[in-house]
């Protein structure tokens, strides 16, 4: 059953003490940092550490606590949708923007089993979301940490990836159609 927009949106805060935390590549949505200085969302901050020069910071990730209110999470979730189709995800909990700055960058770095540590872009939403049902039990409480969803927007399915006592529970939400809508 499709269902509008509207109401997809609306379950990202079914809880009132849930929050939204889209993380979105700097890589995909061109001038992304200058746009997030000019919106209304709630707060920000940049995944990657330290002062950037600015052609890094332009393709970095970021983290940005979504208002449900806001144009910016209107455009993020229709528009960007559509025309950056793999932005990012979206980590929903009751957790604050600090503690999930925190937790996403934990996930930043996979030690390989040579030992090495690379880094990888694992708010990716198609691998994000064909990596989270083939987690066990400990390595889904690392990729959740504080969150209760994984949310992955797409333009004609949401997918919410629910953690719920150690078992991950997919759901697609199919959408309407912008046009239809």
């Amino acid at each position: 059953m499709q269902q509008p927009y509207s109401h997809l949106k609306t379950m990202l805060w079914a809880s009132p003490a849930t929050k939204a935390y889209a993380v979105v590549s700097g890589g995909v949505i061109p001038g992304l940092r200058d746009l997030l200085g000019k919106s209304d969302v709630r707060d920000w901050d940049c995944l990657w550490r330290g002062a950037l020069p600015p052609e890094k910071a332009a393709r970095a990730p970021y983290l940005i606590e979504l208002d449900p209110q806001g144009s910016f999470t209107d455009w993020l979730l229709q528009e960007a949708g559509q025309i950056y189709p793999d932005w990012g995800v979206i980590g929903l909990g009751p957790v604050s923007l600090m503690a999930m700055r925190d937790h996403s960058r934990s996930l930043l770095d996979v030690l390989l089993p040579d030992g090495q540590r690379h880094r990888w872009t694992w708010y990716d939403p198609v691998l994000w979301a064909s990596l989270l049902p083939r987690l066990d039990a400990l390595q889904l409480d690392a990729a959740y940490g504080p969150l209760t969803d994984w949310v992955v927007v797409r333009s004609s399915v949401w997918q919410w990836f629910t953690l719920s006592t150690g078992q991950l529970i997919v759901t697609p939400r199919e959408c309407t159609p912008a046009a239809a809508a």
